[in-house]
This record gives C-alpha cells, sequence and structure tokens, in this order.
C-alpha cells in the first residue's frame, strides 16, 4: 500500500514539473531607453526600443526606465498618454538629475494600444512610444511599424495651420516653407553686411534632425566705395499636398547669415532622409540691396548771385557808366556729389534714424563751370529725390578798383572800353536734384519721345 501511495507522489510531482515547464510564467517587460541629442531636442535610444513600438502583457504591465546625463535632467522627466493624462502611469521619483527614472504601466490593463509622449523639461523627445498591450499567454504581436512617407511628399508637406503659434517673430526676414517656397517676408530689401533671419517651418522631425541651410550664393566682399550714379551711360512653385499625407508635427528652424552680397542671393536647404542616403535639396533665391557710400544728381537751384555785364552809355548830356544783366533770383543747372557721411546706406530705403537723411554736397554749375560752384546740404525727399541749399559761389565781372569807377558815373575816354575785373561772389541758393541715373532716364524718354511727337505731327498734316 505504502509503495502505491509513492508511486501516485512521483506520477503527481511529474506532472506539475510537465505542466510548469509548458506553461512557464509571464515576467513584467522592462525596457532600457537613454535621452540623446541636445536638451531642447531630446531623442530617445535604446537597443530594445524599435522604433518606440513597444509589445507587453497587459496583466503584467511594463517598466520603461529612463536614463539621463548631461545635458539632461531626470527630475524634469514627464510622461502622458495621447488625452494628456498621467493617471494610468506611476513615476518614480528621481533624487538626483542623472538618476534613472522609470515610467511604469500597471498590469491588469486591458489588451489594446496606448501612446505615451516622454518629455524632457517641457520639450517632446522622439520617438513616441506606442504601447501594444497583450492578453496574457499570448504570443507578442508584429510590432506595428509605422507607414514610409517618401522624403519628397514629407519636404513638401503643408499642413502647419497656425504659424503664429509657431513663434515666428515679426522681425523674421524671410520665412520659408521646407521646400524652399517663400510663405512671408519682411518689406525691406535685406542689406549686405546686416544679418539676415530666415525661418524654416516642416515636419519636426526632419528639421531638428536631417535638415541643413547654408549660403550658397557669393559671399560679401569689402568695396572700397560705390556712388549712386557712377554707372550712369521669383516665381514660388506651388507645394505638393496629397490627400492622405502623413500628419505632421509643425516646428520652426532658424538660420542667420550676414555674408551676403549685393545683388541675387541664394540659400539651400537639404533634407537628408531616416536612411541617410536619400536627400531632397531645395533652394531659395532673393535680393540683397546695393549699399552706396554717396550720390550724383543732377538738378535745377535758384540763386541770389547775379552776373552784370558793365558799358558805357550817354544819358543826354554825358557818357557814363551802365550795368545790365543785374538780374537776381535766376535758374541754374547743376551737377552735384553727395557722400553719406553717417555710412554707406541703400537709397531705396529711408534711413534708420531721421538725421542720416541729411547730408553735405557740392557741386558745380553746368552753365558755367569754370566760374560758379555751390556747397550745403542735401536733405532726401522720396524716389531719389533730394532738396538741396547752400551757398552758390560766383566769379562774376566787376569795375576795376583801380579805374575809380562808379555806375552812373561819367566816364571821360569815351573811344575806350569800361575796365573790369573779376571777383568771387557769395550767395544762398535752393533747389531739387534727383539722382543721376534717374534723371539720365528721365532725360532718354523725352529725347526718345520728343522725334516720335514730331513724326506723329508730320503725319498728321
Amino acid at each position: 500500500m505504502t509503495s502505491c501511495f509513492s508511486r501516485f507522489r512521483a506520477v503527481m510531482a511529474a506532472c506539475i514539473i510537465c505542466l510548469s515547464v509548458g506553461r512557464p510564467l509571464t515576467a513584467q517587460k522592462n525596457i532600457g531607453v537613454a535621452f540623446s541629442g541636445t536638451a531642447e531636442a531630446p531623442t530617445l535610444t535604446g537597443a530594445d526600443l524599435n522604433a518606440g513600438a513597444l509589445s507587453f502583457d497587459a496583466s503584467k504591465g511594463i517598466i520603461i526606465t529612463v536614463s539621463c546625463a548631461p545635458p539632461f535632467d531626470c527630475t524634469t522627466l514627464k510622461a502622458v498618454d495621447e488625452a494628456g493624462k498621467q493617471n494610468r502611469f506611476i513615476t518614480s521619483t528621481a533624487e538626483t538629475a542623472v538618476t534613472p527614472r522609470s515610467i511604469t504601466v500597471s498590469g491588469g490593463l486591458p489588451a489594446g494600444q496606448m501612446v505615451i509622449t516622454v518629455s524632457h523639461g517641457g520639450h517632446e523627445a522622439i520617438p513616441k512610444l506606442t504601447l501594444q498591450g497583450t492578453a496574457s499567454g499570448s504570443p507578442d504581436p508584429a510590432p506595428k511599424q509605422p507607414a514610409v512617407v517618401p522624403l519628397k511628399l514629407r519636404v513638401r508637406n503643408k499642413t502647419c495651420a497656425n504659424i503664429a503659434a509657431l513663434g515666428v517673430p515679426e522681425s523674421a526676414d524671410f520665412v520659408l516653407w521646407l521646400d524652399g517656397e517663400l510663405l512671408s517676408a519682411k518689406g525691406k530689401m535685406p542689406r549686405p553686411g546686416k544679418p539676415v533671419v530666415f525661418y524654416v517651418i516642416g515636419d519636426k522631425t526632419l528639421l531638428r534632425n536631417n535638415t541643413k541651410i547654408t549660403r550658397t550664393s557669393a559671399i560679401r566682399t569689402i568695396a572700397f566705395s560705390s556712388i549712386l550714379g557712377a554707372g550712369a551711360d521669383v516665381s514660388p512653385t506651388s507645394g505638393l499636398n496629397r490627400q492622405g499625407a502623413a500628419v505632421i508635427q509643425c516646428d520652426t528652424l532658424r538660420f542667420e547669415s550676414n555674408e551676403f552680397a549685393s545683388g541675387a542671393a541664394q540659400i539651400g536647404i537639404s533634407v537628408l532622409d531616416d536612411d541617410g542616403i536619400t536627400e531632397e535639396k531645395n533652394t531659395f533665391d532673393f535680393n540683397v540691396a546695393t549699399l552706396y557710400t554717396g550720390a550724383y544728381a543732377f538738378g535745377g537751384i535758384r540763386s541770389n548771385s547775379s552776373s552784370p555785364t558793365f558799358g558805357k552809355v550817354y544819358n543826354g548830356a554825358d557818357t557814363v557808366v551802365s550795368k545790365t544783366g543785374d538780374t537776381r533770383g535766376g535758374m541754374l543747372y547743376v551737377l552735384t556729389y553727395t557722400p553719406f557721411v553717417w555710412g554707406s546706406r541703400d537709397p531705396t530705403q529711408w534711413p534708420d534714424h531721421w538725421y542720416q537723411a541729411v547730408n553735405p554736397m557740392l557741386g558745380v554749375v553746368l552753365n558755367d563751370v569754370s566760374n560758379n560752384g555751390i556747397f550745403g546740404v542735401s536733405v532726401d525727399l522720396h524716389n531719389y529725390m533730394s532738396f538741396t541749399a547752400g551757398v552758390h559761389a560766383a566769379r562774376v565781372q566787376d569795375l576795376d578798383p583801380a579805374a575809380n569807377l562808379a555806375v552812373g558815373k561819367s566816364f571821360d575816354n569815351r573811344g575806350a572800353t569800361v575796365p573790369t575785373t573779376r571777383a568771387w561772389t557769395f550767395n544762398a541758393f535752393y533747389g531739387i536734384s534727383f539722382d543721376l541715373q534717374g534723371a539720365l532716364g528721365l532725360l532718354k524718354m523725352a529725347i526718345g519721345a520728343a522725334p516720335a511727337a514730331a513724326s506723329a505731327s508730320s503725319s498728321g498734316k
């Protein structure tokens, strides 16, 4: 009897062992990840991360241990589900900044999928964690891989609705889509030597890790001087935004450079796919203003100077000295040069400060170059037009002091000419001038219109 009972116990033990071997206990899954990248753009990495697609036994739960190393601080780690809630998680408190921190999904949950967003210091980490809870004892499903969207479509995806919410400042010179298409621009043309600020908007994952912006146009060179008038003699493509394209999480990338030369300028936007091989290259073209150190101008002035002529006249009783051509306030034509003493500038734009519109000026009078000159100030008005005022120096005819003559006084030597000399006079003037290029353009139009008008007149006879 005893022998039979012993054999029964041995059989039962063997059955229990077989059952245990045939149905192993499932332990709680533990995944280790770590932060990489920068504190403002964190990335989760780990040997078992599987691009964020993790499966676990819903009855047992899962523990995700996050390690932190400078510049990352585990005390700022936060994990929330799709609805922004934390009630499904038990997150241990890190005692120090580098102490690993656990994100624990409790067991006893129904099978299904949940998405967890991990953030560091308020900055969302990539990738998000897609947790697939399975029924107890069922095999882990194959990880659900995200749909692969071609890089060309990701670059040209323009689904960012609220640009202002992305924090793009109004001071940005250009706001671009990731494919180089212009979204908005400041009114003023960029100037050489001044920073040009670009904000590129697009897929956050592409901007953070895979985008490179470079200046592709000529570098700025320092010119000795550039004088306005001295040389006188882009359609954006429509983006591809197909229905069904992946919804993107938008972000901005800031790029700044002050090395653009005057004229046509260009930047290149290069985006590398996740495979590290496929690359999408785009460009953005714009213009940079030309800075001038001064300007030539043509205009007219009204001067208080006169250019008299002396002679003799018989008044009925005697021959006396006479004076003619003493009219003041005549119109003179001038060619002037205005140096920009406050620094090189773009004349198409109003200066940063009002006083920079006031500069010294000097010039010659085209009516009589050798005997006239002007100097004073030039005040910019608008569209290459300026107001000028100052002193008109004129070398005019005057009676010879040695002859002791005066206008109206008797002149005894009736057969001789009245002795005169040349003397400088200084009087006030004012006028309006136009930059030389604009003035020559206007002159060419007038010259071209005159023959046309004459031809039309003759043909109408």
